[in-house]
């Protein structure tokens, strides 16, 4: 009787460790499917390690955020990032040998001039020395390359051109700096009036910045390049941030016989902080 009594005990205690074990298995695998239920819908997270976010992730710790709009970490490489500072201008020394992206308005073959003389082999200017006419120039002083733009004389009498580029300011605009070098000549009694400004690309009588205006008075015989940088007002940022804003330059010139004027112009830039 004894033993029918500890062969039941260890019958009960058996059966105990079994319920147990039983127990801790179904709470193993509770865990592991509540744990592979949790998908990654962060479908453009790149983290080192799994993202189980219930939304897009724009954390400190995406190390490279594609998401379709700016996120907040330090390292946004979206492809509107959310502040910043460039230069807007494009081709503002004019090295490519071509006034593109700049329009505008001349009398000449073309105004974009090179230092270089021409020797009819390669595209290294705009003047030529064969038997057509040519309203082109070389070996014009530059400030840095091998290229600049120019405004002057093509002939006896009076001439106008302007020159010009539109770039969009950001709507979260905070400073901006124009920054550009000329040259001015004259020789005798031309007069010309050269004038920097920012306008309405599609109404340029609207002036939001005057950058400022050069006469023969301050021209020097001795060709010498002048910097010249203006930084914007709050009031001026206020005036085109959000909107399309062109840099232009404008020239009026007269010149009697025997007389002549030039302005030169070269690294010109609109550098934009938001």
């Amino acid at each position: 009787m004894k033993r029918r009594h500890e062969w039941r005990l260890g019958f009960l205690f058996l059966l105990a460790l079994a319920l147990l074990a039983g127990l801790i298995v179904v709470a193993c695998g509770s865990t592991s499917s509540g744990s592979s239920s949790a998908t990654d819908d962060d479908t453009v997270d790149d983290d080192a390690s799994p993202d189980d976010d219930a939304s897009p992730d724009d954390d400190d710790d995406d190390n490279d955020d594609n998401d379709s709009s700016p996120g907040d970490d330090d390292d946004n490489d979206d492809s509107t990032p959310s502040h910043g500072t460039k230069n807007m201008i494009v081709n503002g020394g004019f090295e490519t040998g071509k006034p593109a992206p700049w329009t505008g308005q001349w009398p000449y073959a073309d105004i974009i001039g090179s230092s270089q003389g021409d020797d009819d082999t390669a595209d290294d200017d705009t003047a030529d020395d064969d038997t057509s006419v040519d309203k082109g120039v070389k070996g014009i002083p530059t400030h840095s390359g091998d290229y600049a733009a120019w405004f002057g004389q093509v002939e006896i009498g009076s001439d106008t051109a302007w020159l010009g580029q539109t770039v969009a300011a950001p709507d979260t605009l905070s400073a901006a700096t124009v920054d550009f070098w000329i040259d001015l000549y004259k020789f005798g009694g031309a007069t010309m009036t050269f004038t920097a400004k920012l306008v309405d690309p599609e109404k340029p009588t609207t002036v939001y910045a005057d950058l400022g205006e050069w006469t023969q008075a301050d021209a020097q015989a001795i060709p010498k390049y002048q910097e010249v940088t203006y930084k914007l007002t709050k009031a001026e940022i206020s005036t085109i941030a959000g909107k399309s804003v062109m840099l232009r330059f404008d020239y009026t010139g007269n010149h009697p016989i025997l007389t002549a004027a030039y302005v030169y112009l070269d690294d010109a830039s609109l550098t934009m902080t938001w």
